[in-house]
């Protein structure tokens, strides 16, 4: 497997370092099977999911940035981080 860098702060995938070991807890930014089988990405989806409707009945960004933080701490707090492949 190649080494999985951690995504940098800003939306592109540049990497900040290199992760030393992938975690179940981990989000993997990419596409294809490998993942989207990953447990990460399966709970980040789930995470997501239950949050959908609320973020999609607002039209107020305030609100939709803050649901975006809330989704991100909880990775945070699980000691998830999104790593690139």
């Amino acid at each position: 497997m190649t080494p999985l860098a951690l995504a940098s702060t800003d939306a592109s995938c540049a990497p900040n370092q290199v992760a030393a070991e992938l975690t179940p807890v981990d989000i993997i930014v990419g596409r294809g099977s490998g993942p989207s089988q990953h447990a990460g990405n399966i709970r980040f989806r789930e995470i997501t999911q239950a949050r959908k409707v609320e973020y999609t009945a607002t039209d107020c960004s305030g609100v939709k940035h803050e649901i975006a933080l809330q989704i991100l701490k909880e990775i945070q707090q699980c000691n998830g981080r999104f790593l690139c492949s």
